[in-house]
C-alpha cells in the first residue's frame, strides 16, 4: 500500500463527485453523471446499517503510551504518540495535510478539514459527512494492494462519525474518520499496521478539540 494521504486529496477534490452525486451540472466535472451516481449507490451499500453504541468494543477507549498534543487552529488538536514526528511529503508540496509518523515511516496520522461552504450548493437535506466518506472510499479502491473496505456509521457517541476502513493484501490497514464540529468537517486518518490502526484511531479521535 502506498502512503495514501487522502485527507488533502478529499479537501480539494470533492467538487466533481459532489456535483454529480447531487444531480447538478458542475462545470468542474468530466465524470458522466450516471456513472458517478451508480458508483455512489454501490458504495452506500457498504455502509453499516446499525449505529454502533459508544460502549461497543471497537469504540472502547484504550490507554495509549505517552502522548503529546498536536495540531493547529485549522485542523483541530489531538493527542498522538509522543515519539511521532511531523513531516511533509516532498512529492506533494502543496498538500494542506498536517501529518505525523513513527520512525519507520509506515505508521502515519494525518489531519485536515473541509469547510462545507466550499462545497457546491446542493439539496438542503444533503448529508455532507456521508458524501465525503463515500468519496474517500471511492479513492481508496484505486490504491495499490487494495482488497476491500467498509463504512461504519457512529451516530450516538458525541459527534456523528463516518469511518472508512480499508484492507490491503499486504496486511496494512487504513482508517479514515469524518465528523463535524462547529460547522466544519474534520478528516482524520490513520494508516499502517493493523495493530497500530486498531489501537490508535479511537483514543486519538476522542482526544479531539477544535481549540487548544
Amino acid at each position: 500500500m502506498k502512503k495514501l494521504f487522502l485527507t488533502s486529496i478529499v479537501a480539494v477534490s470533492l467538487f466533481a463527485f459532489v456535483g454529480c452525486s447531487n444531480n447538478t451540472n458542475s462545470s468542474q466535472s468530466n465524470v458522466p453523471e450516471k456513472t458517478t451516481t451508480t458508483k455512489k449507490e454501490q458504495l452506500e451499500k457498504k455502509e453499516t446499517t446499525e449505529e454502533v453504541n459508544e460502549n461497543s468494543e471497537n469504540l472502547q477507549k484504550q490507554n495509549l503510551d505517552s502522548t503529546k498534543r498536536v495540531g493547529d487552529d485549522r485542523v483541530g488538536y489531538y493527542d498522538i504518540p509522543e515519539d511521532f514526528i511531523s513531516f511533509t511529503d516532498i512529492g506533494r508540496p502543496d498538500s494542506t495535510d498536517v501529518q505525523y509518523s513513527d520512525s519507520t515511516g509506515e505508521n502515519i496520522i494525518s489531519f485536515n478539514v473541509v469547510n462545507p461552504s466550499d462545497l457546491p450548493e446542493g439539496d438542503e437535506e444533503r448529508d455532507n459527512l456521508k458524501i465525503v466518506a463515500i468519496y474517500m472510499a471511492s479513492l481508496l479502491q484505486d490504491t495499490e494492494n487494495f482488497e476491500d473496505f467498509k463504512i461504519n456509521h457512529f451516530g450516538n457517541f458525541g459527534n456523528e462519525l463516518y469511518q472508512i476502513v480499508a484492507f490491503y493484501s499486504t496486511g496494512l490497514r487504513y482508517s479514515g474518520q469524518v465528523f463535524e464540529d462547529n460547522g466544519m468537517i474534520y478528516i482524520f486518518t490513520v494508516e499502517g499496521s493493523e495493530e497500530f490502526v486498531n489501537k490508535h484511531w479511537s483514543p486519538i479521535l476522542k482526544s479531539f478539540s477544535p481549540t487548544k
